[in-house]
């Protein structure tokens, strides 16, 4: 094929040849959809003998190839998502890279539309179970292997965040309230280690590995609420990561915005009692929103008639301006400060 492309090359006068646009460019065409036909089903494929034509054809010739090759693309990545066979997904990148300079201007539309969109698709009938040799992996894989072709580290992070997190949340939300604690446990630790270890595969970007670990650290508030109170964590509505979106936190990286003009902070005032003191309870809460953690009452939990709050991990009541929290079968009390470095 190569020496094809050197012989009609030399033949071709200044003018796109007619051979070329009415026999050439058809035959191209209809052997990358042929290829894309059998692709999609997860058998291999390798259309690289194509590539060096769209520099000899017409304008039309040449788009109507790039266009072609991108369905074929696009069906290689489909059939490699139908099974975890990782060595599909490691030849599609390398089909795909190959591809780059015949694609022209196809490329950008191909990375950021047609690959993003297959792996959406893909991430909402993935299979989750809490066995990680019956996980199936290659949407998460994948994710991976994509940000080699090119794939910018935003929109993989947007996949992993806004596709794959949804359904982890979700996932290990129902195996905690159902208390199957074993299985929970097994469902992170195979996530974990498949979206961040080193196995063999490209590491994720570091927008992706960064949303990666946000959605890990969901998980882990999950299990840290399950094992102090199941019956809150049924109470308790979905964590925000639940209900995401891929268009929406795809959008949250892609949208620039100015920086606001810095407003001055209003003084802090705590709620005053009858005698003109601050109120401990407003106190404590302050200090708790200012240094980012969970604070709110435990429903239908008290001690000693006195109510009991979450702190992060840690159960406290208050009391006449003072903290307890609770250790062992009792509560001792505590300063807010050493309270917040237990809690860390």
């Amino acid at each position: 094929d190569a020496a094809a492309c050197v012989l009609v090359n030399g033949l071709r006068s200044n003018a796109p040849d007619a051979f070329l646009a009415s026999v050439i460019a058809p035959r191209i065409v209809t052997a990358l959809e042929t290829l894309a036909r059998t692709a999609v089903r997860g058998q291999r494929c390798d259309a690289r003998w194509a590539g060096p034509w769209p520099d000899l054809l017409d304008e039309e010739g040449r788009d109507a190839v790039r266009r072609a090759a991108r369905v074929l693309l696009r069906a290689q990545l489909k059939g490699a998502l139908l099974t975890d066979d990782r060595a599909l997904l490691k030849a599609f990148a390398q089909h795909a890279a190959a591809w780059k300079a015949s694609l022209g201007s196809e490329w950008k539309p191909f990375i950021t539309q047609d690959v993003l969109k297959t792996l959406v698709d893909a991430a909402k009938t993935l299979e989750i179970c809490d066995d990680e040799d019956y996980q199936r992996w290659q949407v998460v894989d994948a994710s991976r292997v994509v940000a080699s072709i090119g794939v910018r580290g935003d929109d993989v992070a947007a996949v992993v965040k806004g596709a794959l997190g949804p359904r982890f949340v979700t996932t290990l939300r129902a195996s905690l309230i159902a208390e199957a604690w074993a299985e929970a446990g097994c469902l992170y630790c195979a996530w974990r280690d498949r979206l961040l270890s080193d196995d063999g595969l490209p590491s994720l970007p570091e927008a992706a590995s960064n949303a990666a670990v946000e959605v890990l650290t969901c998980g882990l508030d999950l299990i840290s609420l399950s094992l102090d109170d199941p019956a809150m964590l049924a109470r308790a509505p979905l964590p925000p990561l639940a209900s995401l979106t891929f268009e929406a936190a795809r959008q949250k990286t892609t949208v620039v915005e100015q920086p606001a003009p810095p407003q001055q902070r209003k003084a802090w005032r705590p709620a005053l009692d009858a005698s003109g003191f601050a109120v401990f309870a407003d106190v404590v809460q302050r200090f708790a929103a200012e240094n980012d953690v969970l604070y709110a009452p435990k429903p239908n939990r008290t001690h000693d008639g006195k109510q009991l709050y979450a702190f992060g991990r840690a159960t406290i009541y208050l009391d006449r301006n003072v903290t307890f929290v609770k250790r062992g079968d009792g509560y001792v009390p505590v300063a807010l400060e050493d309270l917040l470095a237990q809690d860390a």
